[in-house]
């Protein structure tokens, strides 16, 4: 939806419950894979204006990612739900990136892949 939606030039803006949903899906399903696996060790928070933050951490067998209250990370994403699920998708977004951009950079290593 987002891609058709940009294409016309329209604003993607999720509602936040859908972008929350969505969020959950990415983090505990697809980047949960081994496949999604990133070796270098670091963390990444998201912090939601709209609803739960997340603490991401690689380095791993596999990305893990958990709902934080105090999200403290090597880089934090931040802004409303909606851009956050945009951010996760490697999509346009108007999170703000606060911290290591290198470090929230590795996040576009994670592919999902419907199996």
């Amino acid at each position: 939806r987002a891609d058709a939606q940009g294409a016309a030039g329209d604003r993607n803006v999720f509602d936040a419950g859908f972008a929350q949903d969505g969020i959950a899906e990415l983090l505990l399903g697809f980047a949960a894979r081994k496949a999604n696996a990133i070796p270098q060790a670091a963390t990444i928070g998201l912090r939601a204006d709209d609803g739960p933050s997340w603490l991401i951490t690689l380095g791993g067998e596999r990305i893990v990612a958990e709902q934080a209250d105090d999200v403290r990370a090597d880089v934090t994403v931040s802004g409303p739900s909606s851009a956050l699920y945009l951010w996760l998708w490697n999509r346009p977004s108007t999170a703000t990136v606060t911290g290591d951009a290198a470090t929230a950079a590795l996040w576009r290593q994670v592919r999902v892949r419907w199996s």
